[in-house]
């Protein structure tokens, strides 16, 4: 069996190393797909697809292939979905439709009260050019997706944090059908394998791809 981690934007060498380590100790190792989104902004989707495809391919040589993805890694991992080796999809924290303010509204009123002692994710930032290259690299890319969700066919689980003001509550009901897994964490971390659940969400995962 191969995990392929398909990381966030913003991810660090130090968020990595953590993530990786927390799989290890559940009795998985995993494997990133996409270290530096900035490789690939400038790229057209076909290209995109394409290094994506011969990645999955070099990093792994089983059928029992499974993606993990989180925020707009998400995006890629609808794209990579459809390789012969994925035998599921698993998005963290998907961001295919922008909260309403409203739903944010009651989210961090949430987070301030049950997650009022969780400590804010820091936000990595680079120039100004390198920023805009990976906003627009979000935006195509949850285009892209959108477009090829919906023909998803390998087994789907959604995972997200209850106090994440920046994922959709109704963009995560409209994704999949009534038998794509759905599961809701108690924290505020856009990423809850970075946060205290991120063993509990191992195991659950773990069993889920029957590891």
């Amino acid at each position: 069996m191969k995990v392929i981690y398909i990381p966030g934007m913003s991810i660090t060498k130090e968020e990595l190393k953590k993530i990786r380590m927390v799989f290890s100790e559940g009795g998985i190792q995993i494997e990133p797909l996409i270290s530096d989104y900035l490789s690939i902004a400038k790229m057209s989707k076909h290209n995109i697809e394409r290094t994506i495809m011969d990645r999955i391919d070099s990093i792994s040589e089983e059928d029992d292939t499974h993606l993990l993805c989180h925020s707009m890694g998400c995006n890629f991992g609808v794209l990579a979905s459809n390789h012969p080796m994925v035998q599921s999809i698993t998005l963290i924290s998907p961001e295919f439709r922008r909260a309403t303010k409203k739903e944010r509204e009651e989210i961090i009123a949430i987070s301030a009260t049950k997650y009022q002692n969780e400590v804010l994710e820091k936000v990595t930032k680079g120039t100004i050019s390198e920023q805009l290259l990976l906003v627009g690299l979000f935006l195509r890319s949850r285009k892209w997706a959108l477009k090829e969700l919906v023909k998803v066919e390998v087994p789907m689980m959604v995972v997200y944090s209850e106090g994440d003001p920046f994922v959709s509550r109704k963009g995560i009901d409209e994704i999949g059908d009534e038998i794509t897994r759905k599961i809701v964490m108690e924290t505020s971390n856009h990423n809850p394998l970075l946060s205290e659940v991120g063993p509990t969400l191992v195991k659950r995962y773990r069993h889920y791809i029957g590891g």
